[in-house]
């Protein structure tokens, strides 16, 4: 009745359709999305490392410089005509922005300047000691083009083509980290699940070891045996026991981890799990593996870190333009503040046009930095060449062991059937009398074992598996 209840309770718990309450592979692997801290911190520098390609942008942004000044000088006269005291307050704002066109900023500004100098009572040049003021004020409208360094907004181009291989690279191998996470999830399901199953086919053997040593004891009291029979039973019940403790150590390590994972305490209950069936095949590679493409992220980084070197050593010849209004207090309004008004005056407006040049002169210097760019472009592509051959390496070994692993399981499975096949031919000679319990038992028990070698190439196939799923990317919904 004991081993009808342990080939019972196993086939439960390799039944397709699952009771209430237990937790599946794809319930628990939501569970690690959620819960692990690690997938979590991991989906945040995912979102932090896409919005860091945003920084050049910046540089198209509007830009507001704005300032006010205000500056209080006093002095002894040192003569009729010298003032006493100076007070000017100076307000400036200026607007400008750069056209992702051809490289031309545009600005529009306004400046204001309030000025009064005082001069001692009784001088010369203000007998009544009244200070004397000024106003100017105006707007100016600017316009410079670049005609070599940064024509066509080329800083800008190649500061986010730098930024978008940086973020891209780094999310890439950011997602890869997660997608081993889940890999490690899956592995640690696969594992649990499957030592929770062997450890019940081991379980069954102990006991029936058990009654085999029990036989063999009665034989042997009566003289039916001799004693190496006794000691080889006694021998393989203890090899059998050996094997469940050490399967049971191995679930209670598998559980610590599979709570870990999923961000629990390690000694949390787990519940029931099911055994996932391995894949009828290994599946094929999607696309480039996550690390290759970040690979081809960092030599996109270096080809613009070579241009970023050309472009700042490059001459800088641009022209410039502004025209800017003026407006002051007119003459005639002398006592300003109290009685004057500021005027605007648009029809004179001061124009500014003008060509600028610069260049470096150490050549020298920006052949070695070009050269320094060089060599690690130069180095991101060797790299690159073997990354790809280390990934294709990787999916070569990866299909040579699925392989052979299928056709272990073919000849586990055969050996299975041969196995059962075996033992119930021997319940029935045993039926009609023709053999032992003894015999029944350890033909029994060489089914079992069968059982727990298949059940094992089982749980191989189901971690190569996810092996490939986590060189696809893992399958990553973020």
């Amino acid at each position: 009745m004991r081993r009808i209840f342990w080939i019972v309770l196993l086939a439960g718990s390799l039944a397709t359709e699952l009771p209430a309450g237990r937790l599946t592979q794809q319930d628990y692997l939501a569970e690690v999305n959620l819960g692990n801290r690690a997938v979590a911190a991991a989906k945040a520098a995912d979102a932090a490392l896409g919005l860091a390609a945003l920084e050049p942008r910046a540089m198209l942004s509007p830009m507001l410089d704005a300032s006010v000044v205000y500056v209080d000088d006093q002095a002894e006269p040192t003569t009729p005509f010298s003032p006493s005291r100076a007070t000017a307050t100076t307000a400036e704002a200026r607007i400008s922005k750069q056209l992702n066109l051809i490289g031309t900023r545009l600005s529009v500004g306004f400046k204001e300047s309030n000025n009064a100098i005082g001069f001692p009572s009784g001088s010369f040049i203000s007998p009544d000691g009244a200070p004397f003021y000024s106003l100017t004020n105006g707007l100016t409208f600017g316009l410079s083009q670049p005609l070599l360094r940064d024509f066509g907004a080329r800083g800008y181009q190649i500061q986010q083509r730098k930024a978008n291989a940086a973020s891209e690279g780094a999310r890439l191998m950011n997602r890869y980290a997660a997608a081993g996470m889940l890999f490690e999830a899956r592995a640690a399901y696969i594992t649990l699940a499957g030592m929770r199953a062997v450890g019940l086919l081991l379980s069954e053997s102990l006991e029936r070891n058990q009654r085999i040593l029990d036989w063999t004891r009665a034989k042997y009291s009566d003289n039916l045996v001799d004693k190496v029979d006794l000691l080889q039973v006694q021998a393989a019940l203890k090899q059998v026991e050996s094997g469940l403790n050490q399967t049971r150590a191995e679930e209670a390590r598998a559980a610590e981890k599979f709570n870990v994972l999923r961000g629990l305490d390690p000694k949390s209950p787990v519940g029931e799990l099911e055994f996932p069936e391995p894949p009828k095949a290994l599946p094929e590679a999607v696309g480039e593996r996550l690390d290759l493409q970040a690979a081809q992220k960092r030599v996109e980084g270096g080809d613009a870190a070579v241009d970023e070197v050309k472009e700042r050593f490059m001459p800088d010849l641009s022209v410039f333009g502004s025209a800017t209004t003026s407006g002051t207090d007119l003459p005639e309004k002398a006592g300003y503040p109290t009685n004057s008004i500021r005027s605007w005056d648009f029809d004179h407006p001061t124009y500014v046009v003008g060509v600028k040049l610069s260049s470096t002169l150490d050549l020298p210097l920006y052949k070695k930095v070009l050269e320094g760019a060089k060599l690690a472009a130069g180095q991101g592509r060797e790299t690159l060449v073997e990354q790809k051959l280390k990934t294709e390496s990787d999916w070569t070994a990866l299909d040579g062991q699925w392989a052979a692993l299928v056709e272990q399981i073919k000849l586990a499975r055969a050996l299975e059937e041969i196995q059962k096949d075996k033992a119930e031919r021997e319940k029935k000679r045993y039926r009609d009398g023709r053999t032992t319990n003894f015999q029944v038992l350890r033909f029994e028990e060489d089914y079992n074992q069968a059982r727990i070698n298949s059940l094992r190439l089982k749980m191989q196939a189901g971690i190569l598996a996810a092996q490939a799923e986590f060189y696809n990317g893992g399958k990553l919904k973020w």
